[in-house]
């Protein structure tokens, strides 16, 4: 005849549906009861329970240790979040040094892009792009030299009172040049 603590004087062991924990002579369980219904005559009520204190001494003694590793998950867990911060930010700043090179026109230094990583690409594309703006400069500085020659040889055409045999020569330089020919003649219409 134990005395169960936790169950109020109105339930039995069969009050025990659910799991839960209770003391029994100063001991702790946890347990249930359910009823096994038979084909004649009165169910069976079977009843569950096992000791938790050893369990519960275990805990407590452990909490030290559980904590302990916690704290290491939590220092090891930052540690890496600061070498990947740092990681990243020299990436980033490597990339915003070549984008400043690019900005005073300097192509001669292309971005780092070593790696399979979305930075390498990023790296490949930004050199490529920067390839694609020193062409496009280099284009235009052609194309101002070649409007300067233009400007230039219009001037020598107005200095020479615009004779009609200078007025051809400048004509026949100019469709050279926009052609790209390496030579060219005017032939004279009748």
């Amino acid at each position: 005849s134990a005395t169960i603590d936790g169950l109020d004087d109105r339930e039995s062991l069969g009050g025990l549906r659910e799991a839960r924990d209770f003391d029994l002579d100063g001991d702790e369980y946890r347990g249930r009861v359910d009823s096994i219904g038979e084909p004649v005559g009165p169910p069976v009520e079977l009843a569950v329970f096992r000791n938790t204190s050893d369990l519960s001494e275990t805990i407590a003694e452990n909490r030290l240790l559980i904590g302990g590793l916690l704290l290491a998950f939590l220092l090891l867990a930052m540690l890496a979040a600061g070498i990947v911060s740092r990681t990243l930010t020299g990436q980033i700043g490597n990339f915003l040094a070549a984008a400043r090179r690019l900005a005073r026109g300097d192509f001669a230094h292309p971005a780092p892009a070593s790696g399979r990583d979305e930075f390498a690409e990023l790296g490949r594309e930004f050199n490529s792009m920067s390839g694609q703006l020193a062409a496009k400069i280099d284009e235009v500085e052609r194309k101002r030299q070649e409007l300067e020659e233009t400007i230039r040889r219009v001037g020598d055409a107005l200095a020479t009172g615009l004779d009609r045999d200078g007025v051809v020569a400048l004509a026949v330089r100019q469709a050279v040049d926009a052609c790209g020919a390496e030579a060219g003649r005017a032939l004279p219409l009748e």
